[in-house]
């Protein structure tokens, strides 16, 4: 009485991460460098070490020679502290808009991407 019980929360958001790069993957075309961006709001949920899952993410965008990068995003009200985490050629970052919602962020550079791209052409993009 007066509590709540429901399925234990066990779900993988890495695996889960993962695959829908490799879902959304498929349908870019492989004659050009792509980015995939990727929206899950619950991976960053209990995220406790950046690099770890950084790690386990740059597996993945690795097996496509034709994505430049892929983006994993979530957006959530609330305020919270910005920083931004480099991890190689990776970048973790958190930014807080109008103090109402944060937006974070996994920018996974393919450092085997089959076609190059100017480093300028990267550091010009804006989250």
């Amino acid at each position: 009485m007066g509590e709540f019980y429901g399925p234990s929360y066990d779900i993988d958001e890495v695996l889960q991460t993962k695959s829908k790069i490799r879902k959304e993957q498929r349908q870019l075309p492989d004659n050009r460098p792509n980015i995939v961006v990727v929206k899950n709001d619950n991976v960053f949920i209990h995220l406790k070490d950046v690099r770890a899952t950084i790690g386990q993410l740059e597996e993945e965008v690795y097996r496509y020679p034709h994505l430049l990068a892929a983006v994993v995003w979530e957006e959530q009200p609330g305020k919270a502290e910005d920083m931004a985490i480099m991890e190689d050629q990776h970048v973790f970052i958190r930014r807080s808009k109008a103090g109402l919602i944060t937006d974070q962020y996994i920018i996974l550079f393919n450092k085997f991407c089959r076609m190059k791209v100017f480093p300028a052409t990267i550091t010009n993009c804006t989250v």
